[in-house]
């Protein structure tokens, strides 16, 4: 029974899955600090959900994966950004018909050429980045 307890709790552990990334460029609010000086630092900016382009995200550990990239033309500061938005326009990457960029394991920074889709015009959009690592079920 003991040994039952130590392997469920073992196993439990491994499927823990821990963000190592951030969007630099255009910079999410909680890194705006590593751009810009004086604002505050916020130094788990790579563990938060915030809301042609090129887009920059540096990886703090490489688990390898795929990283996908959604746009809601969303004017509104006083409202929730809803999923349903997001999902209306999945971006592809520039000069392809790919909704997913793939991660190497060699490389830490990552500029990616994302295409805007031309029918979308807001003066607030939200970006979404998503990344899903090689270790996270699907």
């Amino acid at each position: 029974m003991r040994y039952q307890t130590v392997v469920t709790i073992l196993a439990s552990l491994l499927a823990v899955g821990e963000p190592h990334g951030y969007m630099i460029d255009p910079p999410q609010r909680s890194s705006m600090w590593r751009v810009y000086p004086g604002f505050t630092p916020n130094y788990n900016d790579m563990e938060l959900y915030c809301g042609g382009r090129e887009v920059k995200v540096v990886l703090t550990a490489n688990h390898v994966g795929d990283f996908q990239f959604k746009l809601c033309p969303h004017n509104n500061p006083n409202e929730r950004v809803s999923p349903q938005c997001l999902d209306q326009h999945v971006l592809t990457l520039a000069g392809t018909n790919d909704h997913r960029y793939l991660v190497s394991s060699m490389q830490w920074e990552h500029e990616i050429d994302l295409q805007l889709p031309p029918e979308v015009v807001c003066t607030q959009c939200v970006l979404q980045w998503t990344y899903t690592t090689g270790k996270s079920p699907r």
